[in-house]
């Protein structure tokens, strides 16, 4: 993944998982635009194992691809091929780490919020700095 300097985020690569974004799941070696996000301004990226994430300049959080141990954060386990907005939040996020089945999602507040692959009683708690 990368961001450019007008909030465009690009990806390129292995799609077996919808991880590109791009509806589809052919890889490609050549850059292309996440097209479902061009009018949004995206100002944190995270390529986690077989997914990806993404933060707005309004706070909001965007995940798609291998969803199986909840990581995108939508409530379910299910792949997405596209960017899916988190509606579950009730905060606004300022950074976005994607891990190999957990995602990380440090609110504007301070708070650290947790989805995905762990223990019991690791994720899916918030945590303040």
């Amino acid at each position: 993944m990368a961001l450019d300097d007008e909030g465009k985020v690009y990806v390129w690569g292995n799609n077996g998982n919808g991880q590109l974004g791009d509806g589809g799941l052919k890889n490609t070696n050549e850059p292309i635009l996440v097209e479902s996000l061009q009018y949004e301004k995206i100002v944190d990226i995270s390529a986690g194992d077989n997914y990806s994430g993404v933060v707005t300049d309004k706070g909001e959080v965007y995940i798609w691809g291998f969803g199986n141990e909840g990581q995108l954060g939508h409530g379910d386990k299910s792949d997405q091929f596209l960017p899916r907005k988190v509606t579950n939040l009730g905060q606004k996020v300022k950074n976005i780490v994607c891990g190999g089945a957990h995602t990380a999602l440090l609110t504007q507040e301070g708070r650290l919020l947790m989805v995905g692959r762990g223990r019991e009683g690791q994720l899916g708690r918030e945590q303040k700095d």
